[in-house]
């Protein structure tokens, strides 16, 4: 399903290290802007100003954390991220073993995709990895209204959350221009889809 030689675009953080720009060659680009009620990625607002000179599209994501309520998360994202700033919709990364309730996730991740929605007029792209987070948010009613980009390698196409993936996590590579791995995806149907609206 999933060719492993096509590139459609890359997510990067303050732990990747572009050594020239005028060589990275990719459809898109996704980079952390922020985490918790404070964190600021610090390579964020360079990476930003490269992509964006280069026509690059670019939208940017936050790293939930479990110990602080969707709105101060949410805030801090947006004082980072204000509108206009990005070419594609935000992107909500929840990941890890995550351990609180259900319910507390689904609070969690409901209130920030309120947030977004409220802020920006758009429903952000939810990256998830691993695959139970799926299993843990899939009764959320604005679940099914995100996007979903499906964190793991070797995605569980038989789980309808990851089948219907609009972007797939496949491998961490060189690629040209970065020094050291990249994360590389592919986009399922049109970029078009994942662009902010005027």
């Amino acid at each position: 399903m999933f060719s492993e030689h096509r590139v459609d675009g890359i997510d990067i953080s303050h732990h990747n290290v572009v050594r020239d720009w005028n060589k990275v060659n990719v459809g898109f680009i996704y980079a952390k802007a922020t985490e918790g009620k404070s964190h600021r990625d610090t390579k964020f607002v360079r990476f930003r100003r490269n992509a964006i000179k280069r026509d690059i599209p670019f939208g940017a994501y936050h790293f939930l954390s479990t110990d602080v309520s969707a709105k101060k998360q949410f805030q801090n994202f947006k004082n980072v991220v204000p509108k206009g700033s990005t070419t594609l919709i935000p992107m909500l990364d929840v990941e890890g073993e995550l351990p609180i309730s259900n319910d507390s996730l689904k609070s969690l991740v409901g209130g920030w995709i309120k947030e977004c929605h409220d802020y920006y007029g758009v429903y952000p792209v939810l990256y998830l990895s691993p695959y139970s987070i799926c299993l843990r948010l899939i009764n959320l009613p604005d679940f099914w209204k995100c996007y979903r980009w499906s964190g793991i390698t070797r995605p569980h196409l038989d789980i309808i959350p990851f089948a219907t993936a609009k972007i797939v996590q496949f491998r961490i590579t060189p690629m040209d221009g970065f020094i050291g791995g990249v994360d590389c995806n592919h986009l399922n149907g049109s970029l078009d889809d994942l662009r902010m609206k005027e």
